[in-house]
């Protein structure tokens, strides 16, 4: 399935239409200055995998915008259902760069619009009665494990420009700047945000050592994003036992609202992802419990996570 031109046109101005990124924002801010738990939702890449979409890359999960939205859309009203606040775009992988190495001739603007109507809706038809928050994700230019094939700041920052105007003219509510393997192209991404009254959440990957793939410091790293203004800042696709003693870090680096989102499993060349190292809902629960109690308030789940991952997150942070 495939929106035409037309059809994205005026589905992405209905979108826009309905509701108020201006006020969402500000409710976001409001939320987070507080420093309550707020959920955000988890995978979809390896939630396609895991129910037998290709996701071969380098599409990865966009693949699925091009093919069958409505499987995108049904995996974001899991996510509502299963406690989240905050739904994430499916925009990981839907640049001008990656359409032009899968050899597919589509707009990158019509194909980020599906995105963000496909989260739209899903809240729409979850029917919740709580506010709702789109975030849209800014990702990698290249792969989110190789920090050596980032692109120049020049580059980058056109190309984060690009994905960041199509996300604001489709009306998500905050940017989220995720999986940055470098300080360069987070950086450069914050840059290209910059001109917009959205809030930036900006979330780093790390390796085992818990420093950022490249090498850096990530308190160091935190403390820069903090410098650019930055409303938030996180650590996301990187291991619990990682991620647990980095929110300690970032705890102790910035005066910043942080958070985390968790991996179960470890990234595959070809698919996207291997599912090894298996974490039950309940014990994932429980690791986010402790994040909280060490100062997160975002919190939700990276690749390998599922629904019944986050539903487990809602029902302990529901009896802290």
């Amino acid at each position: 399935m495939r929106f035409s031109s037309i059809e994205a046109a005026l589905t992405n101005i209905i979108s826009y239409e309905a509701h108020s990124s201006d006020v969402n924002c500000t409710e976001f801010r409001e939320m987070i200055a507080t420093r309550a738990p707020i959920l955000m939702d988890g995978a979809m890449g390896t939630e396609l995998q895991r129910l037998g979409h290709d996701t071969t890359v380098p599409l990865w999960s966009a693949r699925m915008l091009v093919e069958d939205p409505a499987v995108v859309e049904g995996i974001h009203q899991q996510y509502v259902q299963a406690g989240a606040k905050v739904i994430t775009t499916n925009t990981f992988r839907t640049t001008r760069r990656v359409l032009e190495k899968a050899g597919l001739d589509i707009s990158h603007r019509d194909l980020v619009g599906t995105a963000v109507e496909m989260a739209r809706s899903a809240i729409e038809k979850a029917g919740v009665d709580r506010q709702m928050l789109v975030a849209g994700s800014i990702a990698p230019l290249e792969d989110c494990y190789t920090p050596d094939l980032v692109p120049s700041h020049g580059t980058a920052l056109s190309e984060h420009a690009a994905l960041a105007a199509d996300l604001f003219e489709h009306g998500v509510d905050l940017f989220l700047i995720e999986t940055m393997n470098t300080v360069v192209e987070a950086a450069a991404a914050m840059e290209a945000t910059s001109e917009y009254d959205l809030a930036r959440c900006v979330s780093f990957v790390l390796g085992t050592d818990g420093c950022l793939l490249d090498g850096s410091d990530l308190a160091s790293a935190a403390r820069s994003m903090e410098g650019m203004g930055a409303d938030a800042v996180m650590v996301n696709c990187s291991s619990v036992k990682v991620v647990s003693e980095a929110i300690k870090v970032l705890s102790d680096s910035v005066d910043l609202p942080i958070g985390c989102y968790a991996n179960i499993g470890r990234p595959e060349p070809v698919k996207g992802w291997e599912f090894i190292d298996y974490l039950s809902p309940e014990d994932y629960g429980k690791a986010a419990r402790g994040w909280v109690d060490n100062g997160a308030s975002l919190i939700g789940g990276c690749c390998g996570t599922t629904p019944e991952h986050i539903a487990a997150v809602r029902g302990l942070l529901d009896h802290r």
